[in-house]
């Protein structure tokens, strides 16, 4: 690829690829009847169960707001339940109701389809080094 070319350097790259998983996370995640980052909400708290919101914002590397606004949806719509920390009262911890449960399920079902058809083209041996090859990235930064 010319690097002079826009569509060929790696940021470029990387920004559509991006786009392109985040838009097939959300479409997916939207047909169980949740946004993309309540999904990860969920998922995290199906992994483990009574988490704080901060918790889950490390986790998922969002902001603190994101995930508020997320946990009040999730809760509105009785995915989740709150209760207080019983060790720390500004605290409240996260728990799937039965139906989150259900739905988280279905969601990290679906991101295994999205993830599937992402790298559809790619054989193992490719999709093992394009997996190492982001964790390197990741970790040098």
């Amino acid at each position: 690829m010319d690097q002079g070319d826009s569509e060929g350097t790696i940021l470029w790259l990387m920004k559509h690829g991006f786009a392109r998983q985040r838009r097939n996370v959300e479409e997916a995640m939207r047909a169980n009847g949740v946004t993309a980052t309540q999904a990860g909400v969920l998922t995290q708290l199906r992994q483990s169960p009574g988490l704080s919101s901060s918790d889950i914002a490390r986790r998922l590397i969002l902001t603190p707001q994101a995930v508020m606004a997320a946990v009040a949806s999730l809760e509105k719509l009785t995915l989740i339940e709150r209760a207080d920390d019983p060790t720390h009262g500004r605290i409240r911890r996260c728990f799937l109701t039965d139906e989150g449960e259900r739905v988280a399920k279905a969601c990290e079902a679906a991101a295994g389809e999205v993830e599937e058809n992402l790298l559809a083209s790619f054989d193992i041996t490719q999709r093992r080094e394009f997996a190492e090859l982001l964790a390197l990235y990741i970790r040098e930064r």
